[in-house]
C-alpha cells in the first residue's frame, strides 16, 4: 500500500500504535521533502479553514520554528501542537484535543504531505500541547556563500516568496560573511506573507520583524527615490515595482547586507529585488 491510501479503518491510514485509538496523544510522519515546514502549515491552515469541526479551533504558527499549536476556543485544555524538524514532525495533543488529530494527519495524508503516519499512546508526555519548543541553532553554518541561501529560500518558500533576477545577480556579487543570517531574513519575510494569508499578523511588520532580531525600514526617502529611481525599480509581470522595503544589517564590508523588496497585494506575497550591497541614497552614491 502506498503512502496515500487509506484502509477503512476509521484513522485515515495510520498505524496505532497504542490499544486504544480514542486516546492517541502523539502522532509521528515523515514530509515528503525536507526542510518544508511551509507545506506543514498550509496543509494545516487550509483543514482549520475548511473542516466543519474545526470551526471553533484557532491556529497560530511559527514558520522559523517550524510549528504550530491549535487550541479550542471554548475548551482551555483542548490543543494539539506540532513541530517538524527536517522531515521529521511530531504531533502533541492534550487528552481533550486527541481527537483532531485524526483530522489532521488524514487530510495531510490526502494532499500527500504525511508518509508513515504512526500514532502513539502517551500517558507522560515530555512536552505539553501548546508548550513552546525551542530549536537550538546549529553552530555549523549551512550556506557558504550569500547566493546559496537566496536560491535556497527561493526554491523552499516559492508559493509566498518571489525572488527577482535582480536579487540573484546581485546575491551572486555579494561576499556577505552569513549566509544564514540572509536565509533566516527571507524565512522571517516568508512568515509574515503567510500570517497576513491567512491570519494577519497583530504588530507592525516592523515590530514583528524586531521580535526575530531583524531591523526592518519600511521605505526609502522621497528625495532618495526620485534621485535613485531606477536602482530601487525592478519589472515584475511587465510592470515597474519599488522595492524600498528593506531588512538591513551591518554597515561596511563584508558585514553589511541589505534585503530589499515589495508586498505584492494581489497575491500576498513579498517580491525580493535585491539581496547584497546597500543601494544609493540622497547622501551616498557607490
Amino acid at each position: 500500500m502506498n503512502n496515500t491510501e487509506r484502509p477503512e479503518n476509521g484513522l485515515g491510514g495510520l498505524r496505532s500504535e497504542a490499544s486504544g485509538s480514542e486516546n492517541i496523544k502523539r502522532a509521528k510522519f515523515k514530509l515528503p521533502r525536507p526542510r518544508r515546514a511551509l507545506d506543514l502549515i498550509i496543509g494545516v491552515q487550509d483543514i482549520v479553514r475548511t473542516h466543519s469541526q474545526l470551526k471553533d479551533w484557532t491556529l497560530t504558527s511559527d514558520l522559523p520554528k517550524g510549528a504550530f499549536t491549535i487550541k479550542n476556543d471554548h475548551i482551555k485544555t483542548a490543543s494539539c501542537s506540532g513541530k517538524a524538524t527536517g522531515r521529521e514532525v511530531e504531533l502533541i495533543a492534550t487528552r481533550k484535543g486527541a481527537g483532531i488529530i485524526p483530522l489532521i494527519t488524514s487530510h495531510l495524508l490526502d494532499m500527500g504531505l504525511a508518509h508513515d503516519v504512526v500514532e502513539v499512546e502517551h500517558h507522560d508526555l515530555s512536552v505539553t500541547a501548546g508548550q513552546k519548543v525551542d530549536i537550538k541553532s546549529n553552530p555549523t553554518a549551512r550556506f557558504k556563500t550569500n547566493l546559496d541561501a537566496v536560491k535556497e529560500a527561493a526554491t523552499e518558500f516559492a508559493e509566498i516568496l518571489t525572488v527577482h533576477d535582480n536579487a540573484l545577480k546581485v546575491a551572486a556579487n555579494s561576499d556577505f560573511e552569513d549566509p544564514d543570517f540572509t536565509y533566516a531574513a527571507l524565512m522571517a519575510l516568508a512568515d509574515i506573507a503567510l500570517r497576513e494569508r491567512e491570519f494577519g499578523i497583530k504588530d507592525t511588520r516592523q515590530a514583528y520583524l524586531a521580535k526575530q532580531g531583524f531591523a526592518y525600514v519600511s521605505g526609502s526617502s522621497n528625495c532618495t527615490l526620485n534621485k535613485h529611481r531606477k536602482d530601487y525599480t525592478v519589472i515584475h509581470n511587465g510592470n515597474p515595482v519599488i522595492i524600498a522595503g528593506h531588512i538591513s544589517k551591518g554597515v561596511k564590508a563584508r558585514r553589511l547586507l541589505r534585503i530589499y523588496f515589495a508586498w505584492l497585494p494581489e497575491s500576498k506575497s513579498f517580491l525580493i529585488g535585491h539581496v547584497g550591497e546597500h543601494l544609493p541614497t540622497e547622501t551616498h552614491s557607490h
